[in-house]
């Protein structure tokens, strides 16, 4: 069975929330660069230190949503 449609939805995610959230596992779950990151989601370097911080704040605060 070829799985090669399923393997893209995970490795090339569209949806917003679906690439943000693999941005943000592959951050703090798999602790690559930000920059390595950034490139290879198609996000700024600022951006996504920007929703990294505020991720952070929200986990602090006990507010992180899923």
């Amino acid at each position: 069975m070829d799985g090669s449609h399923v393997k893209r939805f995970f490795l090339e995610p569209e949806p917003t929330f679906q690439r943000r959230y693999e941005a943000l596992r592959a951050i703090f779950v798999d602790d690559e660069p930000l920059e390595h990151v950034a490139e290879r989601f198609g996000y700024k370097l600022l951006t996504l230190r920007s929703i990294a911080s505020r991720l952070r704040a929200d986990c602090r605060r006990g507010i992180a949503t899923p």
